[in-house]
């Protein structure tokens, strides 16, 4: 998840796709509303199992 740094979400997601094997590891752009709290360059990851 990203506000205004896509390039910098698109690397991360790369490594972390790379470390752990994973065949796909897709990016978001947060909601303008989150980014008005936490600022223009945030950068989130988020995961879930099953």
């Amino acid at each position: 998840m990203y506000t205004t740094i896509k390039e910098t979400a698109q690397a991360l997601a790369h490594e972390i796709q790379t470390q752990y094997h994973l065949p796909a590891v897709p990016v978001y752009m947060i909601s303008p509303a989150v980014s008005a709290h936490t600022g223009p360059r945030a950068l989130g990851v988020a995961f879930y199992a099953e």
